[in-house]
């Protein structure tokens, strides 16, 4: 896979291509793929583009028709970190998570390995508002990349009734 800036931000163009049809994710997607082989996701300005068989094809197609700058292999983008190695394609959020322990001042937290052990939380001091607050972003992360957490996150929620 590769990462590319493209500087004309015309999509639609895509699907002129032999086999590229938009995948309906949404209406606002911009997802392409052509026999479940090559894939094409553009977002603003910039293109990714994936392919089983050879990325170098789907760089050359778009490159007779979009000025291409090649950044080079995918390592960071939406704020998911990509890691590829030679036993396959690892994803993660490593920097939303260190933001999310400062913005609730845990960075210094201990981690726990017993992630279904919820307790209700009782201190008269803390407001619902920043608890609903955390617990919406670790249900975001739940559902993007840690489907681990999923179960403490949504009891916690069931618990505080939030």
């Amino acid at each position: 896979n590769a990462y590319t800036d493209l500087n004309n931000p015309t999509w639609n163009g895509i699907t002129r291509y032999p086999s590229f049809s938009k995948v309906k994710v949404s209406p606002r997607s911009c997802i392409f793929v052509r026999n479940n082989e090559d894939y094409i996701s553009c977002f603003v300005d910039d293109i990714c583009y994936f392919s089983t068989k050879d990325c170098n094809a789907i760089e050359k197609m778009l490159s007779k028709q979009y000025k291409l700058k090649v950044l080079g292999p995918l390592s960071f983008l939406l704020g998911i970190k990509v890691q590829q190695t030679e036993t396959g394609t690892f994803i993660s959020q490593p920097q939303y998570i260190k933001e999310l322990l400062e913005t609730y001042e845990m960075s210094d937290c201990k981690p726990s390995y017993i992630t279904g052990q919820v307790n209700p939380f009782t201190d008269e001091n803390a407001t619902e508002k920043p608890l609903r607050s955390v617990v919406g972003s670790l249900l975001y992360l739940a559902l993007a990349m840690r489907p681990d957490i999923a179960f403490a996150v949504t009891r916690r929620r069931k618990l505080n009734r939030i």
